[in-house]
């Protein structure tokens, strides 16, 4: 479901062609242009607007799962994707008024980003699970659903081609198609989601450790016992001393059964008690979380480098047309092959990436220390988010082929090495810090449509000052977080 449905809402350039191709909004351009500033604004604040939404409502997702379940959550998600879908695609129809077109296809669009984000918080508790069993692999799990979020950008590339080349194929058909497509997936995904990945949570070990003593115990009492009843009858000669010591011995025993029992309660009384503790931690643990953000240095100027981060990237996948008729002018089919090349590397590039990843992030052990490797991945997306500043400010096209695999590669490399840093520096809480980290973050997506509005009124359509200024900011803090992850780290049992 994540490649399907995931994060389709980052293939926004590709739908954005087509509905600049159908001519949506024709009522925002003069002499019946199908192209004209204002229509651009309107179609950007589709992807700009749903950034801060998607973290907005996405940030009580972990929250949902944990109270609702994987199922209900499921079934949420399904209906909400059905009906955005068949929205957006009516929404977009000519006959449907300029004010009810754009309600639609904006929240349209958010809900697209949100049950994408809320796929991705499910998807990402598998890789939990895989952690708690103390399995290697849940890095390399975690990469891979980063890049399974943007493989699903395909879905809008395969939908503009579709349109392109079927003249009788409308988006309204097209997305309606697709959504009762959708129900097949989804309805199988509801039945079978609630397996479970063999693991337990430590409590649950524990009790299940001291049960298991505690049978043993009882078995060998009550063993004994049998052995010296059988004796007892037996040796129907013994003297009265003798009788008495067997007497004796079966008190000892059934005392000896009585302490064990005692033993278990009273260790089982203590394991539920911890239980109830660590629940209660867990609802505090929101506050303490939310106050390390701004009270940690580190995840203070992580924190700043994912706004920037976010707001660089959200930019530049919200702005791809403008930008590529910006580097190359009036050549049309220029600009078409630089989006289509942007289409096809984003879904692409992100599997071979995670994997190198996930190699170079696995951590070191030695004497009783870890030592985080995402200073490494640090360095790297350092110098790829340098190099596309440089090349994107530069009005060339055959450098934008280098620069958008760089984007795409950077993009790709910071949200694996996001959660990486978080767990070395929090082992326990890093989780939670990640959402609300995410979140606040993504927030600041609410800047983008004054933030476009002020390049086409200051700049006047001009994308080389806003690209060199997202690039000082976001280089500036990954390379601070070069220093701040490259520290050792003590592992504390548990």
């Amino acid at each position: 479901m994540m490649v399907i449905c995931g994060g389709v809402v980052v293939g926004f350039a590709p739908l954005k062609k087509m509905l600049l191709k159908e001519n949506v909004f024709p009522d925002l351009c003069e002499n019946n242009a199908r192209v004209c500033k204002d229509k651009i604004l309107t179609i950007n604040r589709f992807y700009q607007i749903s950034q801060p939404v998607m973290f907005a409502f996405g940030f009580f997702a972990g929250w949902i799962l944990n109270k609702i379940g994987k199922k209900p959550l499921y079934t949420l998600c399904f209906i909400l994707t059905i009906a955005s879908f068949i929205l957006f695609g009516y929404g977009s129809r000519p006959s449907v008024s300029l004010g009810l077109s754009k309600f639609l296809l904006t929240s349209s669009f958010s809900v697209f980003a949100l049950t994408g984000w809320y796929f991705f918080v499910v998807t990402f508790d598998y890789a939990n699970l895989l952690e708690q069993m103390k399995s290697d692999k849940h890095v390399l799990f975690r990469s891979i659903v980063v890049a399974s979020w943007d493989l699903s950008s395909v879905v809008f590339t395969l939908f503009f081609f579709i349109i392109d080349h079927f003249k009788s194929i409308t988006i309204w058909k097209l997305f309606f198609g697709y959504a009762i497509f959708l129900i097949i997936p989804f309805s199988v995904l509801i039945i079978f989601c609630d397996f479970k990945v063999p693991n337990e949570p430590e409590t649950e070990k524990l009790l299940n450790i001291e049960r298991q003593s505690v049978s043993k115990s009882l078995s060998e009492s009550e063993e004994k016992q049998q052995q010296q009843q059988q004796q007892q009858q037996q040796k129907s000669t013994w003297s009265g001393v003798e009788e008495s010591e067997a007497t004796n011995n079966s008190q000892d025993d059934d005392n000896f059964e009585n302490s064990v029992k005692s033993d278990f309660d009273e260790k089982q009384g203590l394991l539920k008690k911890k239980k109830e503790q660590e629940e209660n931690n867990h609802s505090n643990g929101l506050l303490v979380c939310l106050k390390l953000i701004f009270t940690d240095y580190r995840v203070f100027v992580l924190f700043l480098g994912v706004i920037f981060f976010c707001l660089e990237q959200n930019f530049f996948i919200s702005t791809l047309n403008e930008q590529a008729v910006w580097i190359v002018g009036s050549n049309k089919a220029q600009t078409e092959k630089l989006i289509i090349y942007f289409s096809f590397v984003l879904p692409c590039a992100g599997f071979p990436v995670s994997l190198i990843l996930s190699y170079i992030l696995r951590p070191e052990m030695s004497n009783g220390k870890q030592k985080g490797k995402s200073y490494r991945a640090y360095i790297i997306i350092t110098l790829l988010n340098i190099l596309f500043t440089i090349f994107s400010v530069i009005k060339n096209y055959y450098l934008q082929y280098p620069a958008y695999l760089f984007f795409v590669v950077w993009r790709v490399a910071y949200w694996i090495a996001i959660p990486n840093n978080l767990q070395e520096l929090y082992p326990v809480n890093w989780i939670t810090i990640y959402a609300m980290v995410s979140s606040l973050s993504g927030l600041s997506g609410s800047l983008l449509p004054s933030i476009n509005s002020l390049v086409y009124s200051v700049w006047k359509g001009n994308f080389f000052y806003i690209n060199l200024i997202w690039g000082c900011l976001s280089s500036l803090f990954t390379f601070l977080m070069i220093f701040i992850a490259n520290s050792p780290r003590r592992i504390k049992n548990r």
